[in-house]
């Protein structure tokens, strides 16, 4: 369920973290105190199989 992961603990902070734009991963690991990769990484899937962010692979 979407609200379930919004009202999350780190939820609100990676969404408002990304109220700016879009952003690189390690940008929104920095922006959000306290959050490791592995959580970054899941709460951002999860963001995206509710379609709430949309994820885009950029190649150098």
């Amino acid at each position: 369920m979407i609200l379930d992961h919004i009202t999350g603990k780190w939820g609100v902070l990676v969404l408002n973290a990304l109220g700016d734009g879009p952003r690189r991963f390690y940008e929104l690991r920095s922006a959000v105190d306290g959050i490791s990769d592995k959580m970054l990484t899941q709460t951002l899937r999860n963001f995206a199989a509710d379609g709430l962010v949309e994820r885009t692979v950029m190649l150098a």
